[in-house]
């Protein structure tokens, strides 16, 4: 990363306490909206989700998996509570999360893990005939995930919910008042979160051996104090 780039990063942190102070409020006066329950929002069962759970499955340690679902719950709370969420919006959102942290334990040949990410979902696509547009959208949001902050305008609305669920997930108090705590009591139940602390700990740190100049080299060691166990 250029220092710029670090930089950029360091003030996208501030941009996304000032965003969490506004969705926090938002939140709170639509209380009824952020207790949607979890029914509601489920990964839909269409041959793009199943290949993606499939995968997540098959090539990610448990730990991850439920990181994952945690994730794409967060991304469609977010959703409800701010857009009119379409059955491809739904789609797109839940294939992005499912497979947003593969590329740390299915790592590219080059680049950073969100490649590796990227290239799992290609894949999936074209077997599955999935549409270009939702191709890129997804492909956005897994790229764009691991930024402090994310424009909606510029990166699209599942890039930037998934970003604001995602910080949710990792513990930021102000984004997780997004969702009820009693439904998020029920959502790590469900997904318990026991070993995220530890294991994304260890995948970080191979991920920046892997890629010495890469955002997780920059992050590595702030990490494991803002993941909530």
């Amino acid at each position: 990363m250029t220092f710029r780039e670090r930089a950029a990063l360091v003030t996208g942190m501030l941009g996304a306490v000032g965003e969490g102070v506004r969705l926090r409020r938002h939140a709170l006066r639509n209380d009824d909206r952020r207790n949607i329950p979890l029914s509601r929002i489920e990964p839909p069962e269409t041959p793009m989700v199943i290949a993606a759970r499939e995968f997540l499955a098959a090539r990610c340690e448990r730990v991850m998996a439920n990181h994952s679902y945690r994730t794409g719950f967060w991304t469609m709370a977010v959703l409800h509570q701010h857009v009119e969420v379409t059955d491809q919006l739904r789609e797109t959102a839940w294939v992005a999360a499912l497979l947003h942290d593969v590329g740390l334990e299915v790592p590219p040949s080059k680049g950073d893990f969100s490649l590796g990410g990227v290239e799992v979902l290609k894949n999936l696509a074209r077997e599955h005939r999935w549409s270009d547009e939702q191709t890129f959208d997804a492909s956005q949001a897994i790229a764009t995930n691991l930024s402090a902050r994310v424009d909606p305008a510029a990166a699209g609305i599942v890039s930037w919910a998934m970003n604001v669920g995602g910080l949710a997930e990792l513990g930021f108090p102000l984004h997780r008042a997004q969702m009820h705590p009693d439904r998020v009591s029920e959502l790590e139940k469900r997904f318990e979160r026991t070993g995220i602390r530890e294991v994304s700990a260890r995948l970080i740190r191979e991920e920046a051996m892997r890629v010495p100049g890469g955002r997780f080299a920059f992050f590595r060691y702030l990490f494991p104090f803002i993941t909530r166990g």
